[in-house]
């Protein structure tokens, strides 16, 4: 899925990577994240989806590249920014 989510973003206009998200293994990792943006750079997007239902996860998420957060939580995660 990863790979590709990789040659997707690879070969479309629009500036995305793919998502790490939607998998029957369950949803992003920090180390799916961490390793789409090292291969995709940062001329493409990264969206992080699928099991992020916290500010610590969404942060995270940033951290390892992600530049998008898809999340069904964000008024929970938006709530909890001090």
């Amino acid at each position: 899925m990863l790979h590709n989510g990789i040659e997707a973003g690879r070969t479309c206009a629009e500036p995305n990577g793919g998502e790490t998200g939607f998998h029957a293994s369950g949803g992003a990792t920090v180390a799916d994240v961490r390793l789409m943006r090292a291969e995709v750079g940062r001329v493409l997007g990264v969206k992080a989806s699928g099991g992020i239902r916290s500010l610590a996860d969404a942060l995270a998420m940033i951290e390892a590249g992600a530049n998008r957060i898809g999340t069904s939580a964000s008024a929970a995660i938006l709530g909890a920014i001090p």
